[in-house]
Formats: C-alpha cells, sequence, structure tokens
C-alpha cells in the first residue's frame, strides 16, 4: 500500500484542489479500506447450522415489507454497515429497513455469493420483481436467533457489477 500512497494522494489533491484535502481523502480512503479487510476477515463461515433458515426467514419477512418483524430481529448490540457510507449501533439500526420502504418492487432471495475466494450465504437484493440480476448484496450475522450485523453493499456497486461481467457468481439456493 505503501507504494500507492503518492500515486493516490496526487489523484486526491488534483480531484479535491488541495493537497491538505486530498491527504484527508486519503486518509479516510485507507481507514475504509483497512477496516473493510478487518471485516472481511471476521466474517463467519457459511456453513452454520440453521443459517440458512434464518436468512429465508429474513428473505420473506423483507420481501412482505414487514419492517416490525425486522426490527424485532435485531438484537441490542447489533451493528450495521452501509459499506462506504455509514456505521449504526444498537437501536440505530432499526431505521436500515426505511431505506428500502420507498422500494415498493424490490425484493430480496438467498443465494451464495462466490468469487475467487470462495462463497458465502448473501442475500441477493433485485430492484424489480421482474430483475434477473441482483443490483446489490446484504451479508447477515446472527446471534442466535437476533441480527447482530448486517453489511448492505448497496452503495458499492462495482460488486454487481461483478457478478454481471463473470468475475463473481451469485446462485440461488433451495
Amino acid at each position: 500500500m505503501a507504494e500507492l500512497r503518492p500515486e493516490l494522494h496526487r489523484y486526491c489533491a488534483r480531484l479535491t484542489g488541495s493537497i491538505v484535502d486530498g491527504e484527508d481523502v486519503v486518509q479516510e480512503t485507507l481507514a475504509k479500506a483497512y477496516y473493510a479487510i478487518s471485516m472481511a476477515a471476521e466474517m463467519p463461515p457459511t456453513t452454520r447450522p440453521g443459517e440458512r433458515a434464518r436468512l429465508r426467514q429474513y428473505a420473506a419477512l423483507f420481501n412482505a415489507q414487514s419492517r416490525e418483524a425486522l426490527r424485532a430481529l435485531i438484537a441490542e448490540d447489533c451493528r450495521l454497515d452501509l459499506v462506504s457510507r455509514v456505521e449504526r449501533r444498537g437501536p440505530a439500526v432499526g431505521e436500515y429497513y426505511a431505506r428500502y420502504a420507498d422500494q415498493r418492487d424490490v425484493r430480496a432471495a438467498v443465494g451464495v455469493l462466490e468469487d475467487a475466494h470462495g462463497g458465502r450465504l448473501a442475500l441477493g437484493i433485485y430492484s424489480t420483481r421482474s430483475s434477473a440480476n441482483p443490483t446489490t448484496f446484504v451479508l447477515i450475522e446472527w446471534r442466535g436467533d437476533k441480527l447482530s450485523l448486517i453489511r448492505d453493499f448497496r452503495y458499492v456497486p462495482h460488486i454487481a457489477d461483478e457478478v454481471m461481467l463473470g468475475r463473481a457468481t451469485f446462485r440461488l439456493v433451495d
């Protein structure tokens, strides 16, 4: 990363018009990148007993737009990570579902998101009922019957692009 930092700084300085602001952007970007890398290492294996059934239940509640039932699944210390945007903890996580409330045709489906590093259970989020491909993905972690982590990649469109370009796959599971 050290060898890329000067080039990244020059780019950010040109983008912002200031070397000081450019350095702020570099630091913020690197902090988010290191955070994302550390979170990837913390993600649980995809073979936990009952995980597929819990994801199916979650998808069914999501598709029924049962926001109160979804909020009831949130653990008190649940963490929400809208990747590249915001992170929330605790009761504020319940506000997350309002982001999808205005999209009546949105739907979720359980599948396996696979890339060169392996696969994991995920929710594919489709922008319309007739969409053939997901527009984003959500990873969910459970503690017992409660949600402990929601990672929504809706603001990171290149992940869905990777699936569209064939560098990753999303296959629905039964």
